[in-house]
């Protein structure tokens, strides 16, 4: 059965290579630093790079190279799968966060009705700031459970057809949402965000490995590409998150909620157009070569006992081979640390969330629109205030990347390390600003976008320094295990701040507590930075 299905792949091989074009070559300056520590270029030879990478992609053409400079206007308008990529991203961004700001509003909502007319009451607010606590929770906890599970997809399966499927399948849960408009249930709301949230943990290791597949020309496309993307999630923060606070006060919360199933439809489009074949499945490291061997012996105990117990047992352990295979290969890494970088700066914003909702109603204020009896006039000024905190949350993601992007050379990885550590010195002073300007929304609104600037670049150029770092057909688990670390640190920081919040304490001292988990990290990974220099020269 080895023999024959090793003349089929030779085959398979063969025919691929007269039917698709292979990309040009990364550069071997890719990984400079590196080098010097003796770590083996994560790509290959310049040789193997072009049998490893057979995806049939416009942009993988000589003349696409020639003509494509490496620019972001350039990147836009001559990459036509990247540019249907990023639309789809975009879009679907913009109902994520309607979604997020109407469920927010729909949970106060319910439990001022069902409190009656003490609306004022101390136990309201303090089950305000419990439940939101847990909508976050409900938000994160499947990036823990699943995306070891969106990894395996990504690296085993066209990354490009599992997110159409993905999309398709979001477009039907904010009916869920419907239904818990309809019944007033906050226990709906925590059953529709736990799935759209499983949807998204599958989803968001399979869109950050596909990235690299669409700019694979050079190590600057590939950065402009990351940068984008992010700064396109930044943007759809800003607007997304003003927008759902104003269409809230508006069209209602059941508008948005259409809304955003008319945007994972409008995703899937444009992602089903985008053509393309993007598996990286036939590519076989030595890890990959070790889990095939396991999957062959599988499919000989399933051909002795066929049954449907069987494939399920043989799907399970294909998924477990493999997420183990990703894991002993983070272990044996000499990057391994980096992929701690998002985990720790989720430990500061984390909590950002459940302080937002806190700041849009804790306002020390002189605004008299404040005195209105009518509730869904206070309502609707809760909302906006909150959609501004997200927009600066927005604007704070989309500065910090442009300030850092000219020090930023992707020949010398080591200048992604340095803005990853001073990323953590930004959240402290914004964590910090937050927490001693009191009187002032407007300064909470500055420092929040400080803050969020630090958040932005520590999680953007770790991703870069895991894209250069691994294999390609093992990125797709490295990022899952990135993600679910790094969610699992964000729905642990949302816990405490809610938990001190209920002690009680007020956001402005939850702020302070934050700066000082910044600073400490700050430290933390100031050392890393000095020890991997001293390396360096060394070797």
């Amino acid at each position: 059965k080895k023999d024959n299905e090793a003349e089929a792949g030779n085959n398979d091989e063969e025919s691929d290579s007269n039917n698709i074009n292979t990309t040009s070559t990364i550069t071997d300056a890719l990984l400079l630093d590196d080098k010097s520590q003796n770590t083996p270029n994560c790509y290959g030879s310049n040789e193997e790079i072009g049998n490893k990478f057979n995806t049939s992609s416009p942009c993988s053409s000589s003349h696409e190279k020639n003509e494509t400079s490496a620019t972001y206007i350039g990147l836009i308008l001559h990459n036509r799968p990247y540019r249907l990529f990023l639309m789809s991203y975009i879009i679907s961004n913009i109902g994520d966060w309607l979604t997020y700001v109407s469920s927010i509003e729909l949970i106060e909502r319910i439990l001022i009705m069902s409190s009656g007319d003490d609306k004022e009451s101390t136990e309201e607010e303090e089950n305000n700031k419990k439940y939101i606590s847990y909508l976050v929770l409900f938000r994160l906890l499947p990036y823990l459970i699943l995306s070891p599970l969106g990894g395996v997809i990504a690296d085993a399966h066209d990354r490009r057809k599992s997110m159409i499927i993905l999309d398709s399948i979001a477009s039907f849960l904010p009916f869920i949402f419907l239904l818990a408009v309809y019944c007033s249930s906050i226990q709906l709301v925590f059953l529709a965000t736990f799935l759209q949230s499983s949807r998204a943990a599958m989803f968001e290791p399979i869109r950050s490995a596909i990235v690299p597949l669409l700019v694979m020309e050079d190590e600057e496309k590939l950065k402009k590409a990351t940068t984008l993307t992010m700064l396109s999630w930044s943007v759809m923060t800003s607007v997304g998150s003003m927008l759902g606070g104003y269409l809230v006060s508006t069209i209602g919360i059941v508008g948005c909620y259409f809304i955003d199933s008319l945007t994972f439809v409008v995703s899937a489009f444009l992602l089903l157009i985008m053509g393309g074949h993007w598996d990286v499945s036939s590519i076989k490291s030595t890890e990959s070569k070790e889990e095939e061997e396991i999957e062959i012996e599988i499919e000989i105990d399933i051909e002795r006992n066929q049954g449907m117990k069987a494939k399920v047992t043989y799907l399970l352990e294909t998924v477990w081979d493999m997420t183990v295979g990703g894991a002993n290969y983070i272990r044996k890494s000499s990057f391994w640390p980096i992929v701690l970088i998002k985990a720790s700066s989720s430990l500061i914003y984390g909590g950002a969330d459940v302080l937002n909702v806190s700041f849009s109603e804790n306002v020390q204020t002189t605004d008299t629109t404040t005195d209105n009896n009518n509730y869904f006039d206070e309502e609707a000024i809760h909302s906006r205030r909150l959609g501004l905190l997200f927009s600066g949350v927005g604007l704070g993601c989309l500065i910090g990347p442009f300030l850092a992007d000219p020090f930023i050379k992707m020949k010398h990885p080591h200048t992604l390390l340095d803005a990853c550590i001073l990323a953590f010195l930004a959240q402290a002073i914004g964590c910090l600003g937050m927490g001693y300007f009191q009187e002032s929304f407007y300064c909470t609104v500055i420092y929040t976008s400080i803050r969020s600037a630090g958040s932005m670049n520590a999680w953007m150029y770790s991703s870069l320094l895991l894209q250069i770092y691994s294999k390609p057909d093992m990125l797709g688990r490295v990022m899952a295990v990135d993600y679910a670390l790094a969610l699992t640190s964000e729905a642990s920081s949302a816990m405490l701040a809610g938990t001190l919040l209920d002690l009680p304490q007020t956001p402005y001292q939850v702020s302070i507590v934050l700066s000082y988990i910044a600073t400490f990290f700050f430290i933390v990974w100031v050392l890393y930075g000095i020890r991997r220099r001293q390396n360096t020269s060394t070797s």
